[in-house]
């Protein structure tokens, strides 16, 4: 969930995880200003009553007895799940952000805010990401934008090359350059070189570039899709 800070012009994202297994229970809280990455005492700043933080996301570690069986187990996530969402809502955090207000020279049918990727200018349906406030371009948002739709109309040429092409490579400016955000294609090489690990692909230390077959074999969505589509008219 984010909340923006007026004051400073920055965002907080907070990512709350919990499971129950049959012995452990275990739970994570991630926090990021401007998808860099910081801890409780740099977020408490866009928290309006710091001192009601509940001990779920206070305590480094956090135990007791996991339920009896599975629909214990999933019940107890759900509640505490839910009281991390409610008391984050209370202190005005929501799943996305608008912030139209911050910016001039908008057209009809154009937002600005933020989400979990970051900031983006959204148009046609389609988002343009960048990392810290004020530093889109509008009009090379705009000119982002027109390029996927057309991206998106020629989508079909796109599957028969893909077809073609299994082995063209992908790399991590192709992503960039077709308007994802660094810190998301940071996360998703991230997992990707994970999963390359558990196929014991041989030599894989550092993912720097993928084939395409792979690539959407990880995952295959409108952020991958405009990626291959850079490296192949590249």
């Amino acid at each position: 969930m984010l909340k923006f800070n007026e004051k400073i012009k920055k965002s907080l994202s907070v990512e709350f995880n919990y499971s129950e297994s049959c012995r452990n229970v275990y739970k994570s809280v991630g926090y990021a200003i401007d998808g860099r990455s910081t801890n409780l005492t740099g977020a408490k700043k866009f928290f309006d009553s710091p001192e009601n933080i509940p001990g779920i996301i206070r305590a480094n570690t956090y135990f007791w007895t996991p339920g009896g069986n599975t629909s214990a187990r999933r019940s107890n996530e759900r509640y505490r799940e839910n009281e991390v969402k409610d008391w984050l809502k209370s202190e005005g955090f929501m799943s996305e952000i608008n912030l139209n207000k911050y910016f001039t020279g908008r057209r009809r049918g154009e937002n600005i805010g933020a989400d979990g990727d970051g900031y983006f200018f959204e148009k046609f349906g389609e988002r343009y990401h960048w990392e810290k406030f004020r530093e889109v371009d509008i009009k090379k948002a705009r000119r982002e934008i027109v390029r996927r739709v057309k991206i998106s109309k020629q989508i079909k040429k796109i599957n028969r090359i893909l077809k073609l092409n299994p082995e063209k490579l992908v790399t991590f400016r192709d992503s960039v350059a077709a308007g994802n955000c660094k810190i998301g294609t940071e996360q998703f090489a991230t997992g990707a070189l994970l999963q390359a690990a558990r196929k014991r692909l041989p030599g894989v230390r550092e993912l720097k570039a993928v084939s395409v077959g792979f690539l959407l074999s990880v995952r295959d969505d409108r952020f991958t899709r405009r990626a291959v589509a850079v490296a192949l008219n590249r």
